[in-house]
């Protein structure tokens, strides 16, 4: 992650993910996301580290900092998606969506440590018997 100069017109909102009382702003390829930075910390290990300082990879809009991220900004709000709304697998087409959706977010859940996302994001593709879970009672 680079420092970048950001003014707010430089990249586009995600509207159904930016809070107004969010206190970090993320942006991914010009999609911007308004969300809490103590809900990131809390679920991922990875942001944790981004955060704490926080350092040169911050630059600010106001009294929200933005954080630059080189990643892919589909992937990015499938993350934010599941993390703020619980029942954003449960709204899945389970044979079309699920397979996309979760190698999205087993991405960038793996990158930042977003353990609980990407455990789930595993356990619906193997609910939806697109991959088996091994055992070592079953190998196979």
């Amino acid at each position: 992650m680079a420092l970048a100069h950001f003014e707010l017109r430089d990249f586009e909102r995600v509207a159904h993910l930016w809070y107004d009382d969010g206190n970090v702003i993320l942006v991914a390829r010009g999609r911007g996301f308004r969300v809490h930075r103590g809900v990131l910390m809390q679920r991922s290990p990875g942001f944790r580290g981004l955060f704490l300082p926080l350092s040169s990879n911050y630059c600010s809009a106001g009294a929200c900092p933005i954080l630059r991220l080189p990643k892919d900004p589909l992937h990015l709000e499938l993350v934010l998606s599941a993390l703020y709304d619980r029942f954003f697998f449960g709204d899945l087409d389970v044979y079309h969506e699920i397979p996309e959706v979760a190698s999205g977010i087993i991405s960038l859940a793996h990158k930042y440590d977003f353990r609980i996302l990407h455990d789930e994001a595993i356990h619906r593709l193997s609910e939806a018997g697109h991959i088996r879970h091994c055992s070592k009672d079953n190998p196979s």
